[in-house]
């Protein structure tokens, strides 16, 4: 009889918590909205400033929704690298002159570049960002040293940054984080990318580590589990990301992924 009281009384004190679990999870659902594959909002004129970017990385930052998104105007050269740095949780876009998305780092054409910046979230969120064109590698690695102390990004870390972006929808910049190499694998392109993705409701990261490094290569041994919008999990058996380093990018890029 005791034991019965016992548990009744755990499970008086334990539900309400649950039950407040499940709603703020809820509530967390509701607010949050995935970056889309291009900018929804149209940019208010008086919210687009303009940008002198150069070699020397420029840092702008401020305060916006996914509906409420901020712009900057910027002139470009065509063979001109364009670097970018942002935080996290934005979504952001680059529009060339003749109004298609900026895909790749070398400016393909001269001309007024726009960025578009906005938050996946319909609450208000602060952005930074950091700038520049023609970015000397050293000055790039003394910018990145100063950021995070280090002097480029390990392959360990890339690696979960980019299924970190994959689980944010920002998929434009996961997928030139592909080498040309294996872009070229997918017949379909981006848009089969990004169409393969959006069937994901979740990555799921297990243990990760660096196998193999040399100055120009990398490999990454990463545990991964994909949690589809059907409600169905697979974990994912090519666990080997192998990594070319970008000197021009100054970045690793994924050359290949397979399962040995």
């Amino acid at each position: 009889m005791k034991i019965r009281i016992l548990i009744l009384l755990l499970l008086i004190l334990v539900t309400p918590l649950i039950f407040n679990l499940i709603i703020n999870k809820q509530k967390l659902k509701s607010t949050l909205v995935s970056c889309p594959s291009q900018a929804t909002a149209t940019l208010n004129i008086n919210h687009v400033k303009p940008l002198e970017l150069n070699s020397t990385m420029t840092q702008v930052f401020g305060l916006v929704t996914n509906s409420e998104n901020v712009g900057y105007i910027f002139q470009a050269k065509s063979g001109q690298k364009f670097f970018y740095d942002r935080s996290d949780d934005i979504c952001f876009w680059v529009y060339r002159p003749d109004n298609k998305l900026l895909t790749e780092s070398v400016i393909p054409i001269n001309g007024s570049y726009i960025i578009q910046i906005a938050s996946p979230y319909k609450e208000k969120k602060s952005f930074n960002l950091n700038l520049g064109l023609n970015v000397v590698n050293s000055q790039y690695r003394d910018y990145l040293k100063n950021q995070y102390g280090q002097d480029n990004i390990s392959p360990k870390a890339f690696a979960i940054n980019y299924y970190q972006k994959i689980n944010q929808g920002r998929y434009q910049e996961t997928w030139s984080s592909l080498a040309p190499s294996f872009q070229e694998v997918i017949r379909g392109g981006y848009n089969e990318y990004q169409q393969w993705w959006e069937t994901v409701e979740e990555v799921k990261i297990g243990r990760v580590e660096t196998t193999e490094q040399t100055e120009n290569t990398a490999t990454v041994n990463i545990e991964l589990w994909y949690l589809y919008k059907s409600g169905k999990e697979v974990y994912d058996q090519s666990k080997y990301l192998y990594l070319i380093w970008d000197q021009q990018r100054t970045t690793w890029l994924i050359e290949a992924k397979k399962a040995s």
